[in-house]
């Protein structure tokens, strides 16, 4: 009783503030061992599911229009993709189409097209694919003798290499190939691997004349802006507006690589993104949205493999009102 009334309150005092869902990619299948950003098939149903019988569903321009407008009708979320992964066209749009919801979906237009992986994918892959027991790490030992040891020597990793550069990175990962007892073709080809592939510029096309998919970006290769030069951040977000124009036609939104915290980008980018021309710029902060919230600066809540029934349910009944990061 005290819980459905306490849920009943949180409703009602968050009934005007949006909610912005992140999601990355959905697997068809199990992963050798889970990463966070991506949640399954099954998972996924369940909560568009729900998002259709519990909430209003509108496309992210809808929402911003409204937040210009001062007046975002109740219980309003929209639902937004990152990184532009296949398994969003295979695995997710049937299911968005299912249940009638919306989304946005924010491509690195360096990627669309192609085979390259981005790091952390890459990452897993390498993980997987390895049969060494253990790595050395920043004067640690990490064991790989189980799936369990992988996710948690991945974790490890991805903390390690928290801050750097992007080209750090690239080098770093690189030479984590040959740590690991791989050469420099391998992984081939395997399930993991095609997982995370991206989308074709076809594929693009088709979810964006589904009638149901927005198109955003997400910068050109996927770097930290606040990492880069003000010439290197420019083009990074204007060439991508361009691309993605050309290829798909209008992109009204950018988002920002990383975007979780207040150092991975500031004012000059936020500029930037204006005088190219963006409707509104979207972050990966925590946070819901209102009436009057800056359109240039929008949060979103993310949702993981971790996320749970119980989970999904608070957050989308007001929970997510509440929380802070």
């Amino acid at each position: 009783m005290l819980s459905s009334i306490k849920r009943r309150i949180r409703r009602h005092f968050a009934r005007h503030k949006a909610v912005i869902l992140a999601y990355h990619g959905v697997m068809g299948a199990p992963l050798t061992f889970p990463l966070s950003q991506h949640l399954g098939v099954e998972r996924f149903e369940w909560q568009m599911r729900y998002l259709a019988e519990n909430c209003r569903c509108v496309p992210l321009s809808r929402l911003v229009q409204e937040i210009r407008r001062h007046r975002i009708e109740p219980h309003s979320v929209a639902v937004t993709f990152d990184d532009g992964f296949r398994n969003n066209y295979s695995n997710a749009l049937p299911i968005l189409r299912r249940y009638g919801v919306p989304a946005t979906i924010f491509l690195p237009a360096g990627y669309i097209g192609t085979d390259r992986l981005l790091w952390p994918e890459a990452l897993a892959c390498y993980l997987a694919a390895s049969d060494r027991e253990t790595l050395a790490l920043d004067g640690q030992t990490l064991s790989l003798r189980t799936p369990a040891d992988k996710a948690s020597a991945y974790g490890a990793i991805t903390r390690h290499l928290k801050g750097y550069r992007a080209n750090r990175v690239d080098d770093f990962i690189s030479g984590l190939r040959a740590s690991l007892g791989l050469a420099p073709t391998e992984p081939g080809p395997s399930a993991m691997r095609t997982q995370f592939e991206f989308l074709s510029w076809d594929e693009a096309r088709a979810m964006r004349g589904s009638g149901l998919i927005e198109i955003g970006s997400h910068s050109v290769h996927h770097r930290r802006l606040a990492q880069l030069s003000a010439d290197e951040a420019r083009y990074e977000i204007t060439e991508s507006k361009r691309i993605l124009e050309r290829e798909l036609g209008e992109t009204p939104y950018f988002a920002y690589p990383y975007g979780g915290r207040p150092q991975d980008f500031d004012d000059v980018h936020r500029k930037m993104a204006i005088a190219a021309g963006y409707q509104a710029i979207i972050t990966a902060m925590h946070g819901t949205v209102q009436s009057g919230s800056d359109p240039y600066e929008l949060p979103r809540v993310y949702i993981t493999c971790d996320t749970t029934d119980t989970d999904f349910d608070y957050l989308l009944q007001g929970g997510a009102a509440f929380m802070t990061h």
